[in-house]
């Protein structure tokens, strides 16, 4: 828990705004880029205008853009937003003719069942996340450990919560 609670809080309502969305997904106007008379960002980097096409990842390399544990609302007018010809021929192919996958449906929860999900959920990616980095960084971590993290994501109510969920997509199509 941090002490700085009030400037977490501005960060992300920073990100959140158009001005954040720029910062993070397109830069710093005037310095790394500035727009052309078509509102698209011109990099002024001489590495980057040596590129044929500028991709996110040069801007994440060079710049720090797109960086995921800070972008959370993308400017329009990114290079992200510019489809070569061909990924606009099959974007309208999609949209055109209303190729979308189905949505998820969106399951409904009592209060309190709601509330023991979002427990359950908690613990989880708390112990989840724990036994990932141990995971990753622990070259001795293998099978024995797997099978106690999925004893403990049991105990910490995993059944619980799948029950929960097939309860309510049960409810859902029963409509």
């Amino acid at each position: 828990v941090t002490e700085n609670k009030l400037e977490a809080l501005q960060l992300v309502d920073y990100l959140f705004s158009p001005s954040g969305a720029t910062l993070n997904t397109i830069g710093v106007e005037g310095e790394w880029f500035n727009f052309d008379e078509n509102n698209v960002p011109v990099y002024t980097d001489p590495e980057l205008k040596a590129l044929e096409k500028i991709e996110i990842d040069n801007l994440s390399e060079k710049y720090g853009l797109w960086n995921q544990s800070m972008y959370v609302r993308c400017d329009r007018r990114s290079l992200y937003h510019r489809l070569t010809p061909k990924e606009q021929e099959a974007n309208d192919l999609i949209v055109n003719n209303n190729l979308f996958a189905p949505m998820d449906p969106i399951l409904s929860f009592g209060d309190v069942v709601l509330e023991r999900n979002n427990e359950i959920l908690t613990n989880l990616d708390t112990k989840a996340y724990e036994f990932a980095a141990k995971y990753v960084m622990n070259g001795n971590y293998g099978e024995a450990e797997w099978n106690n993290w999925l004893k403990d994501a049991k105990a910490l109510g995993l059944e619980e919560l799948e029950k929960n969920y097939n309860d309510a997509q049960k409810k859902y199509d029963a409509q």
